[in-house]
């Protein structure tokens, strides 16, 4: 598919009409080089028509309702619909609860696309900062986890009162670290590292190129262990860039009593990550240096 030199914002929301509100809100104008696409997997029972309404308003945005086909499966949707995308000289996709500026974004995207090409990168992992801008946490995947704690883990969330308190703990440590204790706060630009934290991701052409993009199996989470195999397994790298700070402010919030179908799309995830990493040992598959 030939290369277009738009950079397409894939949005995903559910039920977060007033994240995505203040994210579009935030951009002084869309970006005259990007297509930005909002997938609603929000039930229509459950939609916002008043927030519609001002989306269906805003110059340069395109809203598509889906019938909850997942996180990346929001994103196969919006290609199906509108195949352009994949020949996009860059791809992000993102939650709603969100803040980062889209023109900085894509006019970087945009100005590095060949140096990326040239490099053989295929994924970009944005730096996360505090709402003020200050240094926290990222929260990217630096090496392939194990299959023995994916699959740990799995076990875990198979039960609703264990997935709670591995939660809570979680949630503690997670507190902790963003407050940069015991944890450095930066990376070095332009590291390799596995695989970004999937709030937001950024595709570059080469990695679009592949029709499996986003053939992520689980319906939801998994998403950066799918994204680095893959990427290794078209020859390609991800890599940290300091450059492209966003804030996100619920870092995959889930409540603190985590439903039975959370539960159990953890459980499958976990299990599948810990099949998929089994079979990339068996293959003796390394990370490019």
């Amino acid at each position: 598919m030939p290369i277009e030199d738009k950079v397409a914002i894939v949005l995903i929301n559910y039920r977060d009409y007033d994240s995505l509100l203040r994210l579009l809100a935030d951009q002084e104008c869309i970006p005259d080089a990007s297509t930005v696409v909002v997938v609603d997997n929000t039930e229509p029972g459950r939609r916002n028509y008043e927030a519609i309404d001002v989306i269906l308003n805003i110059p340069g945005v395109t809203l598509l309702h889906a019938e909850n086909p997942g996180y990346f499966g929001g994103v196969r949707w919006a290609i199906d619909r509108m195949p352009s995308l994949r020949g996009s000289s860059s791809l992000m996709v993102c939650n709603t609860d969100l803040r980062f500026s889209f023109n900085d974004f894509v006019a970087y995207m945009r100005a590095e696309s060949a140096a990326f090409h040239s490099a053989k990168v295929g994924v970009i992992a944005p730096r996360l900062v505090m709402p003020d801008g200050s240094p926290t946490r990222q929260l990217h995947l630096m090496d392939a986890p194990s299959a023995r704690k994916m699959s740990r883990l799995g076990r875990i969330f198979s039960n609703r009162l264990t997935l709670a308190m591995y939660k809570r703990a979680g949630d503690a440590k997670r507190l902790l670290r963003s407050s940069g204790v015991g944890s450095s706060a930066e990376l070095a630009d332009g590291q390799q590292i596995f695989a970004p934290h999937g709030a937001l991701m950024i595709f570059t052409s080469d990695y679009l190129q592949s029709p499996d993009a986003f053939a992520n199996p689980s319906f939801l989470f998994g998403e950066e262990i799918f994204v680095g195999l893959h990427a290794e397994d078209l020859g390609l790298t991800c890599i940290y860039c300091a450059s492209l700070p966003y804030t996100h402010e619920a870092h995959g919030s889930m409540g603190n009593w985590p439903s039975r179908a959370v539960s159990s799309h953890l459980r499958d995830s976990h299990l599948w990550a810990a099949a998929a990493l089994a079979d990339r040992s068996a293959r003796g598959t390394k990370r490019s240096n």
